[in-house]
């Protein structure tokens, strides 16, 4: 016996009440009885996929009338990405009028990085800084001077997300500098980075026995 893994595939349809899927047909399926009008969601077994053809055209849906319900086959995907900003804690935080402003932030896990996410509020200035990495908060080393961030305004919402760009570095400690000397600060709120994360699909697992098997030109064959 082997076993195989298959994507899940499901029917989703518009019943009103559903109580068996076909008669005289290769294969069948009954389906629970449902109360409500609705869309509804039928994982398919791998038996009934078995039968059906690959695009599942042959498949049929009837209700406890006997009368042919519409459907659309929907097929998981065998893995799926998401992004989401992870944020760095910041250990301090200065912002004032007329000096230098500054923020440090703590890369805690020593992670190569080459750019920071910035979470602004909306502003309409630009601001002259510079980025600096340190390993004990003691003893400073410029990473990047005399930059600019500008363009911080969102017409949809009340902050902009800024990515900075960096030569990459590993610092336990990086410390943000805004020249606010003659003006105000503008408001960080976080600091972080994105993170993608990729998931699975999902899939079911069953038994598939090997009916014929044989050698030939170097290439095995398995039927099953």
């Amino acid at each position: 016996m082997i076993k195989m893994k298959r994507t899940f595939s499901w029917l989703c349809c518009f019943v009103w009440t559903l109580a068996a899927i076909g008669q005289d047909f290769k294969a069948e399926s009954k389906v629970d009885v449902v109360q409500e009008t609705g869309h509804y969601k039928i994982r398919l077994s791998p038996d009934l996929l078995g039968a059906a053809k690959i695009n599942c055209s042959n498949i049929r849906v009837l209700n406890g009338e006997n009368i042919e319900v519409p459907y659309f086959v929907q097929k998981a995907a065998s893995s799926s990405k998401t992004s989401s900003l992870k944020t760095y804690k910041i250990l301090e935080k200065m912002f004032d009028a007329d000096t230098v402003s500054h923020l440090i932030f703590h890369n805690e896990k020593k992670k190569e990085i080459r750019n920071v996410s910035l979470v602004v509020t909306n502003t309409d200035v630009q601001k002259q800084d510079r980025l600096s990495g340190s390993d004990d908060q003691g003893k400073w080393f410029i990473i990047k001077d005399d930059f600019l961030l500008h363009s911080m305004k969102s017409s949809k919402k009340t902050t902009e997300l800024k990515i900075l760009n960096f030569p990459l570095s590993n610092y336990e400690f990086l410390k943000l500098e805004f020249n606010d000397k003659n003006g105000l600060p503008i408001n960080i709120i976080e600091v972080g980075y994105y993170d993608t994360e990729e998931m699975k699909g999902l899939s079911t697992q069953f038994d598939c026995t090997i009916s014929d098997e044989k050698d030939s030109s170097k290439t095995s064959y398995l039927k099953v």
